[in-house]
C-alpha cells in the first residue's frame, strides 16, 4: 500500500472545470433551487440556518463542478437533510447521463423533492436511516462517488472500507471537516485519515480556504476534504 497523497485544491476547479453556457445556466438554477429549499424550510419550520442545513452556494457550485468532472453514474450521499445537495448532484449528472442513481440517507426526515425539480428527484432514493444502518444494508460495491455531509463514525469508516471501497474507481467527497471533533459532532479529520490513509489509489485533498460554523454560530476553522481515486484524478487534470 502506498502513502496517501496530498493535493492542493485551491485552484483545482479553475484549472480543470470549463465554464460553459450550460453550466452558467445551471449555476443560476442552483441559486433558484437554494431559494426554493430555504422557502420550504421556513414554511415547514425545520430550517436552522440561512441555507436550510445545506452547503452554501459556492459549495454547491463546487459540488456540481466536481461531479461534472468525475462523471459518476451511481452516487451515495450521507446526510441528505432537505435534499438540496442531492438535487444539485442530480443536476450535474443529468448533463452527461440518462441513467444514473443517487442513494441518500439521513436520520432527519425532512427530505423534499419540489414539483419543479421532480425530473431530478425521480433519480434520488431517500432512506430515513442512520448512516451506519444505511451502509450496513448496502448490497453491492457499484457506487463510484460518495458525498458525505454528516458526522461520520469509526463504524461508518469500517463499513465504507468493507462494503464500498473495492477498486480505484471511487471518488469520495466530504463537506464540513474540522481538524478536531467538537461537542456537537462533525466529520473529524482523524476519522477520514483512519478510513483512507494508506489506501492504495486514493488521495486526500484538503481545501484550506473553507470556514465553518457550529450549531451555536461560533466560527471554527475547517477544511473541505476530498478523497479521489488517482486514476480518476489523472483522467481529469
Amino acid at each position: 500500500m502506498k502513502k496517501t497523497n496530498f493535493i492542493d485544491t485551491d485552484n483545482f476547479i479553475k484549472q480543470n472545470f470549463i465554464l460553459t453556457e450550460q453550466s452558467k445556466k445551471d449555476f443560476d438554477l442552483i441559486q433558484h433551487m437554494q431559494d426554493v429549499f430555504v422557502g420550504i424550510g421556513e414554511r415547514e419550520g425545520w430550517q436552522h440556518n440561512s441555507v436550510g442545513g445545506a452547503p452554501c452556494q459556492m459549495d454547491l457550485r463546487f459540488i456540481y463542478s466536481m461531479v461534472s468532472l468525475v462523471k459518476p453514474k451511481k452516487v451515495i450521499e450521507i446526510g441528505t437533510w432537505s435534499g438540496l445537495s442531492a438535487h444539485v448532484i442530480a443536476l450535474a449528472m443529468s448533463r452527461y447521463a440518462d441513467d444514473f442513481q443517487i442513494d441518500t440517507c439521513d436520520v432527519a426526515n425532512v427530505y423534499q423533492s419540489p414539483e419543479e425539480f421532480k425530473w431530478l428527484g425521480r433519480r434520488i432514493n431517500f432512506y430515513n436511516n442512520h448512516s451506519t444502518k444505511f451502509l450496513n444494508n448496502l448490497k453491492d460495491k457499484e457506487y463510484d462517488f460518495i458525498f458525505s455531509d454528516a458526522s461520520l463514525t469509526d463504524q461508518d469508516a469500517k463499513l465504507m472500507k468493507k462494503k464500498i471501497i473495492s477498486d480505484d474507481k471511487l471518488f469520495f467527497m466530504t463537506h464540513d471537516v474540522y481538524p478536531n471533533k467538537y461537542e456537537k459532532g462533525n466529520q473529524a479529520l482523524d476519522i477520514l485519515k483512519y478510513s483512507f490513509n494508506n489506501v492504495e489509489n486514493f488521495c486526500f485533498i484538503p481545501n484550506k480556504l473553507d470556514v465553518g460554523y457550529n450549531v451555536d454560530g461560533k466560527m471554527i476553522n475547517s477544511c473541505t476534504a476530498f478523497l479521489i481515486a488517482e486514476e480518476v484524478y489523472d483522467g481529469i487534470k
